[in-house]
């Protein structure tokens, strides 16, 4: 049932995490966590947020961790958003792994 105003909104989006969360994916040392909003904060069709961190979601504020983060406007494209978004975090640790120290 959609909210019949921003109070309704609210009182959803600070309940529970169980009905935003679309895709949660933690591996070596980082996390992604895709999201709805249920309203577009970001801009015209923007519900869905996918954001990738770094550490433990435990370690400290998570804007502190902010990788890399997108914006998708349906369910279906923020589920594809999730695992494109875990594909280039595999492969920007694979890359990192290959890089010799400057020292």
């Amino acid at each position: 049932m959609p909210a019949s105003g921003y109070l309704d909104w609210f009182t959803w989006n600070t309940s529970s995490v169980v009905n935003k969360r679309v895709a949660y994916t933690e591996f070596d040392g980082h996390w992604v966590s895709t999201d709805f909003f249920g309203i577009a904060t970001h801009g015209p069709d923007k519900l869905f947020e996918t954001m990738v961190f770094r550490g433990s979601p435990n370690d400290r504020p998570a804007y502190e961790q902010e990788m890399a983060v997108w914006r998708r406007a349906t369910w279906d494209d923020a589920e594809r958003q999730h695992l494109l978004a875990c594909d280039w975090l595999r492969e920007l640790i694979k890359c990192a792994g290959t890089l010799k120290p400057l020292h």
